[in-house]
C-alpha cells in the first residue's frame, strides 16, 4: 500500500473517531476478555513484560502509534503505515479487525477477522482498559474462569428447563431492546458472563442474585441451550 493511500485511510477513518470512541466505551468487557482469550491470546500477550509470542503484545494498544513494540519485526506494510502516522484508535482497530488484509494488504497477520460488530466493540473495549502491565478491571474475571467450567458439556434439556427465569427479561425472539438478547450467543460468552456475575466481577444486582444460585453444571446447561436457539 502506498504511503498516500495509507494517509487517505488514516484521514478518512479519523473523521469518525470521536463518535466511534464513545460507542466502543460501551462495550462488554467480560465478553471482550473472553474473545481475547479465544481469538487473540495464542499469538498476542497483554503485557509488555510477557514472553514474546508470534505477534506483538497488545498492552496499551488502543490509541497508541502503530508499530512501536520494540524488537518485533513488523511487515513492510505496517512499517509504512506507522511512518504515515497510523494510530490504533478504536475506529481504526475496528476497521482492521473486520478484515485485516483488506485494511492492510500485506500484513503478516493471518486472521480472517471478526465479522460481528458487537464482537469487535467488546474486544476493543477490553483492550482499551488494559495498561502496559497487562492489568485490566476484568482481566481476572476472564482469565480465571476455570478450565473445567469452560470444558463442561451442557445438557440441552436441562438448560431449557432452567431458562424460564431468563426468559422473563431476555426475549426468546432475539430482539435486543433495553435488555440484551442472549439468543444464539456463543456458549463461551454466556459461561463467562454468568461466571463473572456469580463471582462478583460484573456489577448488576439482579444478575448477581440469579447467578449466585447457579452451579457450574447449570451455567453450562443454560449457555448450551441459548446458543442452540436460532433467531
Amino acid at each position: 500500500m502506498a504511503v498516500q493511500q495509507i494517509l487517505g485511510v488514516v484521514f478518512s477513518i479519523s473523521l469518525g473517531i470521536f463518535g466511534t470512541s464513545l460507542a466502543f466505551a460501551n462495550g462488554d468487557l467480560a465478553q471482550g476478555a473472553a474473545l481475547f482469550k479465544k481469538k487473540c491470546a495464542s499469538c498476542h500477550a497483554l503485557s509488555e513484560e510477557a514472553r514474546a509470542l508470534s505477534g506483538p503484545h497488545l498492552a496499551a494498544i488502543v490509541d497508541a502509534r502503530a508499530g512501536q513494540v520494540e524488537g518485533f519485526k513488523y511487515s513492510k506494510a505496517l512499517q509504512q503505515a506507522a511512518t504515515a502516522g497510523l494510530i490504533w484508535s478504536p475506529a481504526q482497530l475496528d476497521q482492521f479487525l473486520t478484515h485485516p488484509k483488506a485494511f492492510l494488504k500485506h500484513t503478516k497477520m493471518n486472521f480472517i477477522g471478526l465479522k460481528v460488530a458487537a464482537d469487535r466493540q467488546n474486544l476493543i473495549a477490553f483492550l482499551a482498559q488494559t495498561d502496559k502491565a497487562g492489568t485490566n478491571g476484568l482481566a481476572k474475571a476472564s482469565f480465571d474462569v476455570p478450565e473445567e467450567l469452560l470444558a463442561l458439556e451442557g445438557d440441552l434439556e436441562y438448560g431449557e428447563y432452567l431458562s424460564s427465569e431468563c426468559m422473563t427479561c431476555h426475549q426468546k425472539n432475539g430482539k435486543d431492546t433495553a435488555i440484551p438478547s442472549i439468543i444464539n450467543k456463543p456458549s463461551y460468552e454466556l459461561v463467562t458472563a454468568l461466571y463473572a456475575y456469580r463471582e462478583g466481577y460484573r456489577e448488576n444486582q439482579a444478575m448477581q442474585l440469579i447467578a449466585k444460585r447457579l452451579t457450574d453444571e447449570e451455567i453450562a446447561a443454560l449457555a448450551y441451550y441459548f446458543e442452540s436457539i436460532r433467531k
